[in-house]
């Protein structure tokens, strides 16, 4: 739990007899508007109060704060287990740009983006899986038919031109690289493609992204959206954001966590929806931090998922960022806190049982690393076995983080 669940938890009791102070009640306010379980103690407290006849806060006010609360943000959408991080993010965010000031919607977040430039393209993103369940979610198998042909049309142009240019250098190189086995998209905060993407030889992103022109799509809608939402007022953009989030949650089912989307990569749903939860929750921190407030750490459950998202995508993020897989090793890395958990991951062909390198650092730390917000040289890891690799891998997380 974070420091300050823990501290407004420890306050309800007094709170309920109505021996706050006024700068407490407002933390207790502002907090339980996001966190059911002090909202329901919260009741609880001042019903108890009451029946022993103690000088509990007056209705009007125990009302306003759970009033206020809900008013202020909605509950996170009812969904699907592998979608749970994702709605918890989208309420999150919510919850914090429904305490901005007007002005607050014009601080810059990232490079010239704005708040409401950032909350655009968080749309866009969203907008394409959204698009993409309205058409009808595809299973596994016939998505992962028409990938397959689209890879070996791409392979084949590839072929082609390496022969009419004759240098006698495979045309392969950093183009020749992609993952087998990882979870994500180059979104913008995670990681690469996924699992749920044909298995071929465990190199083939670039081949993915030529083939399909995803990545232009989306970089081609945040512009769009970004120009449109800056002619709108800032309310209109988070009303935007929040509806299209909530009727994407909306459609989701359990039998779909399977099926493929595409965004950068093609990536099962339920690793798709993860990646958007990831991307949201950096997003929100950039903007928490812009505009001066606080933000709290996701469930130790959520960011398990996107650790792991992150960890699942590291062998291709060190393809992306050297070129080539790193064969005959492997990876042990064990995430610590919250959130943590211990992953053995080949990083090439011929990748030994026993790995050949170990890390070991928070997990918290490896997500923000992912998320290309903590730099690698700043990360506390213990690094065993072959350090240099270790180095590189540090380097190489943030392969697949956007803007």
């Amino acid at each position: 739990m974070s420091p300050v669940h823990e501290h407004v938890a420890s306050l309800l009791g007094a709170w309920a007899l109505g021996a706050c102070s006024e700068d407490e009640t407002r933390l207790i306010m502002d907090h339980v508007r996001h966190c059911p379980a002090c909202e329901e103690e919260s009741l609880l407290l001042g019903g108890t109060a009451e029946l022993l006849g103690g000088a509990a806060p007056g209705p009007s006010l125990r009302e306003r704060t759970l009033a206020g609360a809900r008013a202020r943000r909605p509950a996170a959408p009812s969904v699907p287990d592998y979608a749970a991080p994702y709605a918890a993010q989208v309420s999150l965010l919510d919850a914090l740009l429904t305490e901005l000031q007007t002005q607050d919607w014009s601080t810059t977040v990232i490079d010239d983006w704005s708040v409401q430039d950032v909350v655009a393209h968080l749309s866009a993103t969203d907008g394409l899986v959204a698009e993409q369940l309205e058409v009808g979610a595809r299973i596994a198998e016939n998505a992962a038919a028409e990938i397959m042909a689209e890879l070996l049309q791409a392979r084949m142009a590839r072929a082609d031109g390496a022969h009419r240019a004759n240098d006698g250098v495979d045309a392969g190189g950093a183009s020749d690289t992609e993952p087998a086995d990882s979870d994500d998209e180059r979104s913008g905060h995670g990681v690469p493609a996924d699992e749920g993407a044909p298995e071929e030889t465990g190199t083939e992103t670039p081949d993915v992204a030529a083939a399909m022109g995803t990545e232009q799509d989306v970089l081609a809608r945040t512009a769009r959206l970004v120009a449109r939402e800056r002619a709108r007022e800032p309310h209109e953009t988070r009303t935007a954001w929040r509806a299209q989030a909530e009727a994407l949650c909306a459609r989701l089912d359990e039998d779909m966590a399977t099926d493929l989307v595409r965004i950068r990569f093609p990536m099962k749903l339920a690793s798709a929806l993860v990646q958007r939860a990831f991307e949201t929750w950096i997003h929100a921190r950039d903007i928490a931090a812009a505009t001066g407030r606080s933000l709290p750490s996701p469930l130790p459950g959520h960011l398990h998922a996107m650790a792991s998202l992150g960890v699942r995508g590291l062998p291709a993020a060190l393809i992306l960022h050297e070129g080539r897989p790193a064969d005959g090793e492997s990876v042990h890395i064990d995430l610590q806190g919250p959130g943590g958990g211990e992953w053995d991951l080949p990083l090439g062909s011929a990748a030994p049982d026993k790995p050949t390198v170990t890390l070991a650092l928070d997990a918290m730390d490896f997500c923000l690393l992912a998320g290309d917000r903590l730099p690698p040289g700043r990360v506390r890891a213990e690094l065993g076995g072959d350090v240099p690799l270790g180095r590189r891998l540090l380097a190489a997380a943030p392969a697949f983080a956007g803007p």
